[in-house]
């Protein structure tokens, strides 16, 4: 959707980021190689996945103990925002 968004701008003569800041969810290889650079918020997307695979392999274990407790469990993870030539401060209002 930011690549849509890009472009769509981009058609319509709008400059970023002196008209319109972007900035993307999900850091992707090649985001810094756009004009102009993007800024993400870059998750651990591996480590997301390892955490993941770890919990659904707990949770059948659980289900084979008569107890299991099958309890929700909340696991937090820095996210880092990557700022780049996509983005800039508000222009003052006159």
């Amino acid at each position: 959707m930011t690549l849509g968004l890009m472009r769509a701008i981009n058609e319509r003569g709008v400059r970023c980021p002196e008209g319109m800041s972007i900035l993307g969810f999900d850091e992707f290889d090649w985001a810094a190689n756009f004009s102009p650079r993007l800024t993400t918020v870059a998750q651990p997307t591996n480590e997301i996945g390892k955490q993941a695979i770890g919990l659904l392999l707990e949770e059948m274990e659980d289900s084979r103990k008569p107890n299991g407790n099958g309890r929700p469990r909340r696991i937090l993870m820095p996210a880092e925002l990557r700022i780049r030539n996509s983005t800039a401060p508000p222009p003052i209002a006159s």
